[in-house]
């Protein structure tokens, strides 16, 4: 199988963290549309009633691949905790801040938090948004892709120096999956 193949079987999870009232209504509602036009599939915290609603959400947080996180100007504790979630279980978080409001000061304060764990831009119209989202997004998965090869190098050369051993049949399998002609007869 190759790799555009199990990309498109396996398409990248975005959960979507922000206040859905108020300033940020049209902006999910774009960037629900532009993560489905990269064809990944996005996901809110939709569906869960207001006494399970904050379970519900982090609960949901954990189906994603990546937190977009996206603050206006209001202050929500449960964006908070979908955030704390994802950086707790090691999912990226891309912080996108819309700059030309006023904002609450117990979010300026967790801004300044949070711009040391996080990927972190702004923006100041729908527009840039995009762009942003979409470059964020290509550098997240290119890094990512970039550590895949690396420890793919790295396995396979600790193999061939015998750094690590593998049994015959777990070497097999690894053959099979990575389609490596040389066989190592040096593997138990």
């Amino acid at each position: 199988m190759k790799t555009k193949d199990t990309l498109s079987f396996n398409p990248l999870k975005i959960y979507i963290s922000s206040s859905w009232q108020g300033d940020l209504t049209k902006v999910n509602e774009v960037v629900v549309k532009e993560i489905i036009s990269l064809s990944y599939i996005p996901i809110t915290g939709d569906g869960g009633s207001s006494f399970s609603l904050i379970s519900h959400c982090r609960k949901k947080v954990l189906e994603g691949d990546i937190l977009v996180l996206i603050l206006g100007e209001k202050y929500s504790s449960i964006v908070l905790k979908e955030c704390d979630k994802a950086l707790q279980n090691e999912i990226p978080v891309l912080c996108f801040n819309k700059v030309d409001v006023e904002k609450e000061e117990q979010l300026q304060n967790y801004i300044k938090y949070l711009k040391d764990y996080i990927v972190y831009r702004e923006f100041s119209s729908l527009k840039e948004l995009k762009i942003r989202l979409k470059e964020c997004l290509i550098d997240i998965i290119s890094d990512c892709f970039r550590n895949y090869q690396k420890i793919y190098r790295d396995v396979f050369s600790w193999l061939d120096l015998n750094v690590i051993t593998l049994s015959k049949k777990s070497f097999d399998i690894l053959k099979k999956e990575y389609h490596i002609e040389k066989n190592n007869s040096k593997k138990n």
